[in-house]
């Protein structure tokens, strides 16, 4: 991603300093230089001399600036940091912007890069996207633990290998908020898409709409109702997938489908490399059917891109279990054992990766990023 220019200009030096390592500790895409109003102005003086056009701004793409000079100070790239929440603002007809200064620093990262975008009119330029790891977790009913499943893996990318995470949840109610708070201000997944459909030239900055967990899994914030991705058309999925893929920011992107086999759900199983199947108990008549209809959609390969899931088993069950029943369309590959996890405040959750469970998810990571077989490769070709 280019690198954005960032003055902070106050006379407050700790307040402008813990600004602007708490800026860049969420995005290292920032390049950002601390004023006083005095050292500006001389700056300004120094390379343009004593005209009076307007205040030195041309060297940074946003200037944050804090006092009270700058009450009259709107628009030319100045966005005003006030303390009275009351008077923060964001005007883009008159181009006059105001943020609260104590505001959190993801909140106020979503607006700067909205205000750089409308500004500049510059959008997120696409990298390499080569390498980047799709997995799905699914299952045929609810209260399997899918989506602590698919977090868990998730976490343990993220902080035994060092991998950039994506989560992305297809579920009709989505289950995000119960493991990350999302902060004020903070846009949803329905208003990504409308920026995504509506410019032509470019994809939206992810900045404005991400959120991430303690340990660095980034994920859409949640919008309240149905999930607008549940809307999506082939065409328009493709689009969505394409700019988190090709954006060169993640390493792995986990699909959360629930217990959904929608259009969308099958896309994704389609373009996953492995699928996570998670189940409570051994083959039921649900689960039969669904597999059935899994492969009627997607062909009779897609069984070998599977891993089965008997999930929230108990400590003396063992992690493999190879031998299937004569009924199951689908052998059980790994058995976790129950997860554990701390209530937080707001009622987030965290996943806590220790004991038994601990090494079950480790287990299962290490089949997930398992490279696929020459033969897997050409099935699903």
């Amino acid at each position: 991603m280019e690198k954005i220019s960032l003055a902070i200009v106050t006379e407050d030096r700790e307040y402008g300093r813990a600004l602007g390592m708490a800026l860049l500790n969420i995005c290292g895409s920032l390049l950002i230089r601390i004023y006083n109003w005095n050292e500006l102005i001389s700056e300004r003086t120094e390379y343009y001399g004593n005209d009076s056009d307007g205040v030195y701004s041309s060297r940074f793409d946003i200037i944050l600036w804090d006092g009270e000079e700058a009450e009259s100070v709107y628009g030319d790239k100045i966005v005003l940091l006030t303390e009275n929440p009351a008077k923060a603002v964001r005007n883009y007809r008159e181009q006059r912007f105001s943020l609260y200064k104590y505001t959190s620093a993801r909140t106020m990262i979503c607006a700067l890069f909205d205000i750089y975008s409308f500004l500049t009119g510059r959008r997120a330029v696409n990298l390499s996207g080569h390498g980047v790891r799709l997995f799905t977790f699914s299952s045929c009913a609810g209260g399997t633990g899918c989506t602590s499943l698919a977090l868990a893996t998730g976490q343990e990318l993220c902080r035994f290998r060092g991998l950039r995470v994506l989560y992305v949840s297809f579920e009709e109610i989505e289950s995000t908020a119960e493991y990350m708070s999302a902060p004020s201000g903070i846009k949803g997944t329905g208003v990504y898409l409308y920026h995504l459909f509506r410019e032509k030239d470019g994809y939206p900055f992810l900045d404005s709409y991400i959120i991430n967990d303690d340990y660095g899994i980034e994920a859409f914030a949640p919008t309240g109702g149905r999930n607008p991705l549940m809307n999506l058309s082939h065409e328009e999925f493709d689009v969505f997938m394409s700019s988190l893929i090709e954006c060169g920011r993640y390493d792995v992107i986990i699909m959360d489908t629930g217990d959904q086999l929608t259009e969308t759900a099958l896309s994704c199983m389609d373009i996953s490399e492995k699928i996570c199947f998670v189940s409570r108990t051994e083959a039921s008549p649900r689960e039969i059917q669904y597999l059935q209809h899994l492969i009627c959609c997607c062909g009779e390969a897609v069984i070998d891109r599977m891993i089965k899931v008997e999930n929230k088993v108990s400590e003396a069950d063992g992690r493999v279990m190879k031998t299937a029943s004569e009924s199951s369309m689908l052998d059980t590959s790994v058995r976790v054992a129950e997860f554990k996890e701390i209530q937080f405040c707001r009622n987030s959750k965290r996943i806590i990766l220790e004991d038994r469970f601990g090494e079950d998810i480790k287990f299962l990571t290490e089949k997930l990023m398992e490279p696929e077989s020459q033969e897997a490769m050409y099935k699903k070709e």
